[in-house]
């Protein structure tokens, strides 16, 4: 090549240089300037084609702080990684994997579920799932790659967006939307940009030579830094990228964008000017304008219920301002004549036959409301717990009082007395603080033990092996504090046997207490009539199961230990001692998978828990058909 082609190449290259230039990077470095610099990030809301959706994130509105872009706005939406399943757009996230298995997405036969790197559940180990992308869609699939069923966001009930199909064949509905609200970081509808997400739009993009694309405050484009022909203030609005241009306003006024009157300007940017407009004001903005409004938000002016004729009630604002809704309202101008009128609940202490019982709820006092003759409720209780012993039952209302009923003897129903009733009675709280409720309820053979909000343990009924305080101080007809442990102790859990019963504190430290002639306090010996005492597992204890001489310990673990009384080994720990004086694990030969335990539940000399695949494992005697075998199957 000579001297002379070299000179001309290099001019060529030169007159080229310009031309590929999309958006005006300038050499100068100056931060604040709006115009992305080398060595910047970003400079005021310029941030080029970043956007927390480019960054991985599913929402969210980055931030520039000097010239350098900060992610806290996209953060709080998540994204595919953080170990947090952002439930409207992932399945899953790493190893944190919900409940899931083959058979309960739909398929057959044997199989594990993973989760994929895009945070959808992976499938390709489930049997049938070898189908999932050939294009057609075959039960249990929701979709298949384009093939949606018919199906799109709309039909679905969103306002709009994009269904597409998640690699584990489920419709992945994270593009669907239900309501445009622009600065929310999420380019939807009829919006064109957000303040620092272009949508792959540029200045080049849309006709002009070069510049500066920016998001308007309207999350419409502003061409005003664009350069070139065809750009902003050429007196034409270059719809859909200019909201208007000079007065070329797109045949738009103040009243089609919502507002009541106003004159509408176009601004230097290509963007609505809506000052003026703004000075109308627009339905929604919390302040009533007569002129134009009945009413707007909570603003509604002198409007009340007694002002539209009605006795009494709330009256709210319907969505256009024109009206409002008065359907909360009521007018019953008889309410108060100690005579139960048509369209009254009740009247007074006539409450016309109903009773809490005979509305749904538990037990408690129904009375009758003197605003509206409507009943009040709000004493009747509902059961959130329930517990059985041999002859009894407890019942733990939703106010933390509990009921019980059934054989009455030596206290056993806590109300301070040794009757029986058909018919739940309260047990008596007065050995409770003042303020201190119940939180949950264990019943044993014929005492029970209630955990308390403050932590602590509380036991009535029978007393024969100190399974009541933990010493033998007799029985207890109403709820009896537990002694003889460290008053700083706060219980986490509790659970009772035949005679004895055992509780771990919210660091899952065990302690048990009272008899121990199977060996169920787990102490490690046969002592008689023990006080709270502390018990060794290998791990902290979750849940706790008694039933009858026999304990089982969840553990944080996942693992099961169990002790006491194990005839024909059935406590499943693989003893064939008559007797477990100590915590033993479950044996796990038959548990597959490496799967492990999420609930317990025990009965008399058996036990079943659920694994964490789903499964059901069940140990112990199969008298009665319960089950049989001494380790879990």
């Amino acid at each position: 090549m000579t001297v002379q082609h070299f000179s001309i190449l290099i001019i060529f290259l030169l007159l080229l240089t310009p031309l590929a230039c999309d958006e005006k990077i300038s050499g100068n470095n100056t931060c604040g300037d709006s115009v992305l610099d080398l060595g910047e990030e970003c400079d005021t809301t310029n941030f080029g084609q970043e956007s927390c959706f480019s960054r991985g994130y599913y929402g969210g509105t980055l931030a520039c702080d000097s010239c350098e872009i900060r992610e806290d706005g996209c953060t709080p939406f998540g994204r595919c990684g953080d170990s947090v399943i952002q439930t409207e757009n992932e399945s899953c996230d790493g190893a944190n994997i919900p409940l899931t298995t083959c058979e309960s997405l739909g398929y057959e036969g044997e199989g594990t579920v993973s989760c994929g790197e895009n945070c959808r559940f992976d499938i390709s180990q489930c049997q049938g799932a070898e189908q999932c992308g050939d294009g057609v869609v075959t039960a249990p699939e929701e979709c298949d790659l384009f093939d949606f069923q018919g199906e799109s966001c709309e039909s679905l009930g969103f306002l709009g967006g994009v269904l597409s199909c998640g690699s584990d064949c489920r419709r992945d509905e994270s593009r669907c939307y239900t309501e445009v609200v622009c600065g929310d970081g999420l380019v939807q509808g009829e919006e064109q940009c957000e303040v620092s997400d272009l949508d792959g739009a540029s200045c080049t993009a849309l006709g002009f030579d070069g510049g500066q694309l920016l998001c308007g405050e309207d999350c419409r484009f502003d061409v005003s830094r664009c350069e070139g022909e065809g750009g902003c203030q050429d007196g034409t609005a270059q719809t859909p990228w200019e909201s208007c241009d000079g007065d070329d306003l797109g045949g738009e006024s103040c009243t089609s964008l919502g507002y009541h009157d106003g004159y509408l300007l176009c601004s230097d940017g290509c963007t609505f000017n809506t000052n003026d407009c703004e000075l109308y004001g627009y339905c929604g903005d919390g302040l009533l304008d007569p002129d134009y409004e009945t009413c707007d938000g909570s603003d509604l002016g002198s409007i009340t219920c007694s002002s539209l004729g009605y006795s009494g009630g709330t009256v709210s604002c319907n969505p256009d301002c024109g009206s409002v809704d008065d359907s909360q309202c009521f007018n019953i101008a008889s309410c108060g004549n100690e005579t139960l009128d048509e369209g009254e609940e009740c009247e007074g202490e006539d409450l016309a036959g109903a009773t809490c019982r005979s509305l749904g709820y538990f037990a408690g006092n129904l009375s009758c409301s003197a605003q509206g003759c409507v009943f009040d409720t709000s004493d009747c209780r509902k059961i959130v717990q329930l517990s059985s012993g041999e002859r009894h039952t407890c019942g733990l209302d939703d106010k933390g009082e509990v009921w019980c009923w059934g054989f009455g003897e030596r206290g056993i129903l806590g109300d301070g007395n040794s009757l029986s009733s058909a018919t739940p009675v309260k047990v008596d709280p007065a050995a409770l603080n003042a303020g201190e409720t119940f939180t949950f309820i264990a019943a044993g053979w014929r005492h029970t033990c209630g955990l308390t909000t403050l932590g602590k343990i509380f036991c009535w009924g029978p007393q024969d092996s100190c399974e009541v305080t933990g010493i033998n101080n007799g029985d207890a007809p109403a709820p009896s504090a537990l002694q003889g442990y460290n008053p700083s102790i706060t219980f986490g859990t509790v659970a009772s046997g035949r005679f004895h019963s055992c509780a771990s504190d919210n660091n899952g430290q065990l302690y048990c207490w009272g008899d121990n002639s199977m060996g169920q306090l787990g102490s490690g010996d046969l002592d008689p009539c023990q006080s709270p005492r502390t018990t060794d597992t290998s791990d902290p204890v979750n849940e706790l199961f008694s039933k009858h001489d026999t304990t089982c310990a969840k553990l944080s673990s996942a693992h099961i230990a169990c002790w006491g009384d194990n005839p024909g080994g059935s406590l499943g720990t693989g003893s064939a001692s008559p007797l477990v004086t100590a915590p033993e694990p479950l044996l796990e030969a038959n548990i597959t998978g490496g799967d492990y335990f999420a609930h317990l539940s025990t009965g008399m000399e058996y036990g079943c828990a659920i694994a964490y695949n789903g499964g059901i494992y069940c140990w112990g005697s199969n008298l009665n058909g319960r089950f049989c075998s001494t380790t879990p199957t």
